[in-house]
């Protein structure tokens, strides 16, 4: 009789568990669901340039200036951003001031410097596109010779020039604060002393460069005056 109860207790007792089993299988499942939270920010994150130092407008850039970094974004935010996906823009030019560590734009940046000189022009609102020009843009820029006369002609002095920096006024002396005084442009070697000659002789103008249509200036040192 007393061993048939001990049977039925063993035969009732329940099973042991392997704590080092469920341990194991918790750890697995922990490990899949990191493992898809990472491929999910790894599939949606994308490679973006960042300012590696801090730039200021009118800057070329170089190789060390910036370093890319993944984000995670609404599509209209990465759309504005620059990605690394078209290589490094070496030889471009900053056209508003990046801080380092901040995310680059695209619209942060022109086009790619010429080679060429640096020459400052005097130019005011309404002859320069209504003041609304910035560096790294491209514009073309005439000379109007003996305005008045019979003998005035416009001539182009400069072509795809690229604007460096843009020169307003401070407000002193009576100024318009903000207004444009000047242009400091990047131009080809062989325009730089038109440029100087026709903005000490003639009145400037500065049009828009036109993308896809090749410009370059002609001028005859005869046909100045």
């Amino acid at each position: 009789m007393g061993a048939r109860v001990a049977r039925q207790r063993f035969a009732f007792r329940l099973p042991r568990v392997d704590v080092r089993l469920v341990i194991g299988l918790v750890l697995i499942a922990v490990s899949i669901v990191g493992g898809l939270r990472l491929s999910s920010d790894e599939d949606t994150s994308v490679s973006v340039y960042r300012a590696a130092t801090d730039l200021s407008v009118g800057h070329v850039v170089t190789r060390a200036d910036f370093e890319a970094t993944r984000v995670s974004a609404a599509p209209s935010v990465i759309d504005a951003l620059l990605t690394t996906n078209a290589g490094a823009p070496v030889g471009r030019v900053i056209r508003e001031p990046l801080r380092n560590g901040a995310l680059v734009s695209a619209d942060s940046l022109g086009a790619a410097a010429p080679r060429g000189r640096r020459v400052t022009v005097p130019v005011s609102a309404d002859h320069a596109l209504g003041g609304a020009i910035r560096a790294g843009d491209s514009v073309d820029v005439l000379a109007t010779f003996a305005k008045g006369t019979e003998t005035a002609r416009t001539i182009t002095v400069a072509a795809s020039a690229q604007v460096i920096e843009v020169v307003r006024s401070d407000g002193l002396f009576g100024q318009d604060e903000g207004a444009l005084g000047a242009v400091t442009l990047r131009v080809a070697a062989d325009e730089a002393v038109v440029v100087v000659f026709a903005s000490r002789n003639a009145e400037i103008d500065i049009i828009e460069d036109v993308e896809g249509q090749e410009a370059r200036s002609s001028f005859d040192m005869v046909e100045l005056p």
